[in-house]
């Protein structure tokens, strides 16, 4: 298989500036796998329509706190297409979760099946709290996508000590989601394989390597753009340990979360 690592939305937010004058923008981390029949984006990052009309498609939080760059060049649709990819390619997109900057490059991609979290789903389609309604989108979903939902009645497998794994459905290649909540109350971390080597993409269980990987100072612009977004913050730091103890006994396997810059250049090589 091929694997394209691609950032589809920097963020520079606010409260760095606010941490002694640090300033540390993030990535939005969307993976592309190739797997000769078509590509899987494991998220979609922010869209085209994000771009031309971000007050109607985003929220205020993203715009305002998160400065969120809303450069088209960005978009994984683009930077598919300079790639010699069509947009119709893109069969298959499997999301951690729901945020806006996670959701908004399905509209570009109307073709494609969505793989997601029954929890997430439901959080996304009710928006029952103002927290729901701030962070979830519903432009984002057109009535009438394929969705895939996971978490109910169904084959599940403990993967490396790892509980509820769930193999994608019609994908045939060996993509696993894994409910790893706290950040979103459906949040998944996504495993697949590229020959031998195992790779998860850990959404926004953390934001800085340094939550799950010891010895790493965690910017303070970092912390706090990651307190104001976590559904429980409980859970969130349970998510943190159990990925902290998985490292040690998986050291074979290859984490990365969707905001890490450094993680983002040290696979993309960009």
């Amino acid at each position: 298989m091929n694997i394209y690592h691609l950032n589809c939305g920097t963020f520079d937010p606010v409260f760095g500036l606010l941490s002694f004058g640090e300033n540390v923008k993030m990535t939005t981390h969307v993976t592309a796998i190739d797997t000769g029949k078509g590509l899987v984006l494991i998220d979609s990052g922010l869209g085209l329509e994000d771009c031309a009309a971000p007050k109607a498609r985003l929220s205020s939080f993203l715009r305002k706190i998160g400065r969120a760059s809303l450069d088209p060049a960005e978009t994984a649709a683009l930077q598919l297409e300079a790639m010699g990819y069509s947009r119709d390619d893109v069969t298959d997109i499997v999301l951690t979760h729901m945020d806006p900057d996670h959701t908004g490059g399905l509209s570009d991609f109307p073709k494609a099946r969505i793989h997601v979290h029954k929890d997430e789903f439901q959080d996304f389609s009710r928006r029952n709290t103002l927290l729901e309604k701030e962070r979830y989108q519903p432009l984002h979903i057109t009535n009438g996508r394929k969705i895939e939902l996971y978490g109910q009645d169904g084959e599940k497998q403990t993967w490396r000590g790892l509980a509820n794994a769930e193999r994608l459905r019609n994908v045939d290649t060996e993509i696993l989601l894994i409910p790893l909540n706290g950040h979103t109350r459906g949040h998944s971390i996504i495993a697949y394989k590229n020959e031998e080597k195992w790779f998860i993409h850990a959404g926004d269980s953390y934001f800085h390597r340094g939550q799950i990987k010891s010895g790493r100072a965690i910017p303070r612009s970092f912390k706090l753009y990651f307190l104001f977004t976590s559904f429980d913050k409980g859970l969130r730091k349970a998510s943190e340990l159990i990925l902290s103890r998985f490292i040690k006994t998986n050291p074979d396997v290859t984490i990365y979360c969707s905001h890490d810059p450094i993680e983002f250049s040290e696979l993309s090589g960009r």
